[in-house]
């Protein structure tokens, strides 16, 4: 294969790490959920609960919150890959 002959790939599109930004209410009803659990009140939304000492107990603790009172229960491997307040939110 002649790679010098081939064309350059197209650019790929930005891919945002980001969610897009929740409705308010969503997010303080998650941000107060998740605080019934670790205890803090002024969660950071964008701060990865780890930081904030979260444990793979208290990971389950908040899927099962969510679970209760969102009727919405994320796999333990999204709270991993994506361990904030916005990351935790229905898609």
């Amino acid at each position: 294969v002649n790679r010098q002959a081939l064309p350059e790939p197209p650019e790929a599109p930005a891919i945002s790490m980001r969610s897009p930004s929740p409705h308010q209410a969503d997010l303080d009803q998650m941000r107060e959920l998740v605080a019934g659990v670790l205890g803090p009140k002024d969660l950071d939304p964008e701060v990865s609960l780890l930081e904030y000492g979260a444990t793979s107990i208290d990971m389950i603790r908040i899927v099962n919150r969510l679970d209760e009172t969102l009727g919405y229960r994320p796999r333990i491997g999204d709270f991993y890959r994506s361990p904030t307040i916005i990351g935790l939110l229905p898609r």
